[in-house]
């Protein structure tokens, strides 16, 4: 049966409130915003950027990140693409962030927003696919707005199923090895449905 996920959610609102404002952006003293039609569209073009990196469904794409416009985009176009999300703590150090992408078996990671990533880069595999935010000055092998040039939105979407895994969300490891949470689709459908339950 197909879970209600967030990205279930997200096309929901897609559909009812196309022209609507939702993700604000402030770079350089200016706002840049997206609409939900405008957002879709992004998603649907980096889940085809990730199939044409040879990131078939099953594939575990990692975020590093603070939050941003794009981190909640990524999250949304890995779940289009029908990977599993690997978020990671934009805090932890290299020491911490290799083991986490390690065990998690990802097979590329989002860089985006950082303080100083310049610490925390050796934690990250060199076999890992990498892709930059390059709105904020990441710039990596595939950045995200030559990928939205390179590729057509995806049309059809994946249809989660209840019991497949849609995210780990990995322990921050201060108090010892980080762990990591399996999430499946079942247990958002749940949550969601307990919040907005009336």
């Amino acid at each position: 049966m197909p879970a209600s996920t967030p990205l279930q959610k997200f096309l929901e609102n897609v559909a009812q409130y196309p022209n609507e404002i939702y993700l604000r952006q402030p770079i350089n003293g200016q706002w840049i915003t997206w609409t939900w039609k405008q957002a879709d569209d992004e998603c649907r073009r980096i889940a085809a950027a990730l199939h044409s990196l040879q990131l078939p469904k099953g594939s575990h794409v990692a975020i590093l990140s603070k939050n941003c416009a794009h981190w909640m985009m990524a999250d949304i176009a890995i779940m289009m693409a029908g990977c599993i999300s690997i978020p990671i703590y934009p805090t932890l150090t290299a020491h911490a962030i290799q083991p986490i992408l390690e065990h998690s078996e990802a097979k590329a990671i989002f860089i985006g927003k950082l303080d100083d990533f310049s610490t925390q880069e050796a934690g990250i595999p060199p076999q890992l696919i990498r892709i930059g935010f390059d709105l904020y000055g990441r710039n990596e092998r595939y950045n995200w707005s030559e990928l939205l040039t390179e590729h057509q939105p995806l049309q059809h979407v994946h249809e989660w199923k209840q019991e497949e895994l849609l995210t780990i969300i990995y322990t921050s490891g201060t108090t010892g090895k980080p762990k990591g949470v399996m999430h499946t689709a079942g247990n958002f459908d749940r949550v969601l449905d307990a919040a907005t339950r009336e």
